[in-house]
């Protein structure tokens, strides 16, 4: 049977399509269908992806990036498992998500979370934009407080000049 005859299957990636335009937008989430929240493949390519630019960039090979990961970790984790992690081919090992942060730092790649998040529309956010929309946050609540105040002063004009004239 040709792969033709099967159809299409919408819940693998497409090489051809950008993720980030298929995310919901302002943060809204609709109900995933089945399968939507499957991210296993895009997890073991986004861990290939993370390898190989942690080679280029930093130089470091998979064995460095075990001996990172096992220091951080405080137990073994052997260039073995990382192979298996980024394997198609090996489906049931899975990057465990308490290891995953340290992966992640010792790659300096943080796409794995990236992953896990956009199906349900959010994202990473690093310390200064935290900050950045806090303070915007504060900025909000600032107005409405200053406009509520507004709106209770001329109450109470109006009460005190009810009062003095009568």
């Amino acid at each position: 049977m040709s792969n033709s005859s099967r159809g299409v299957d919408n819940r693998q990636p497409s090489l051809f399509e950008d993720p980030a335009l298929d995310a919901p937008q302002s943060g809204c989430f609709a109900s995933p269908v089945m399968g939507d929240l499957n991210r296993s493949r895009a997890i073991r390519v986004a861990i290939s992806d993370a390898l190989e630019k942690a080679r280029k960039i930093f130089n470091k090979d998979r064995l460095t990036v075990a001996f990172e990961m096992s220091r951080l970790l405080g137990r073994d984790i052997t260039k073995t498992m990382i192979d298996a992690w980024a394997s198609e081919e090996k489906a049931a090992w899975r990057l465990p998500l308490e290891v995953a942060t340290a992966f992640c730092v010792a790659t300096m790649d943080w796409s794995i979370f990236e992953i896990l998040l956009q199906p349900i529309g959010k994202r990473l956010a690093d310390v200064n934009e935290v900050s950045i929309s806090r303070f915007g946050e504060i900025n909000l609540q600032m107005k409405k407080l200053k406009s509520e105040r507004r709106q209770l002063e001329k109450v109470l004009e109006k009460q005190t000049l009810s009062k003095k004239t009568a």
